[in-house]
């Protein structure tokens, strides 16, 4: 985030998530270069960087984000570390009876 000369790279919001304002973007990709996970991507149309803003006029809905909601394999969550624990547990726990159900 602090890579930007211009400050285009911004978390001002309580639940942490980082996103990209366009008006201060100046297309100098500095962010793309700074991020070690690659995440800020060029924009060729608009000339600017992007990324994921987890859908946040949805989350302030009290929403997923879309990607959460379409995705037909239910691979996807979206919350809190704290949140999401028993939700990875109990998909885990099912994953495991599966396995033992199939073995018979």
């Amino acid at each position: 985030m602090d890579a930007s000369p211009t400050g285009t790279m911004q978390k001002p919001r309580s639940d942490g998530i980082v996103f990209v304002d366009p008006e201060l973007c100046v297309g100098c990709k500095v962010c793309m270069s700074a991020c070690p996970w690659g995440v800020p991507q060029w924009n060729p149309e608009t000339r600017k960087a992007v990324k994921c803003d987890y859908c946040m006029d949805r989350v302030d809905q009290g929403l997923d984000p879309a990607c959460v909601t379409v995705c037909t394999t239910r691979c996807l969550d979206f919350g809190t570390p704290n949140e999401l624990r028993p939700v990875k547990r109990e998909r885990y726990a099912r994953a495991v009876a599966d396995q033992e159900e199939k073995r018979g």
